[in-house]
């Protein structure tokens, strides 16, 4: 991981087809910080590559809370 990049990983329930994230990625993109965003299918999992100097990962999670959809933490 390079300096000044963070990443982060949870899982969405009801993550279940291309609309949901498309919708999830076009949410967090919108995050001033947001580097990258990818997705698990199977195991519902997200990737989030950010700079935590301009956003937290709870910034990211109520992002996705806030279009619907519930996250598990680890």
């Amino acid at each position: 991981m390079v300096e000044g990049k963070a990443r982060g990983v949870f899982r969405i329930l009801n993550m279940d087809c291309t609309s949901c994230t498309r919708a999830i990625s076009r949410t967090l993109y919108k995050l001033d910080g947001v580097i990258d965003v990818s997705f698990n299918y199977i195991t519902d999992k997200i990737y989030v590559e950010y700079d935590p100097e301009k956003v937290t990962m709870d910034d990211v999670k109520k992002a996705v809370k806030k279009i619907g959809f519930k996250i598990i933490e680890f």
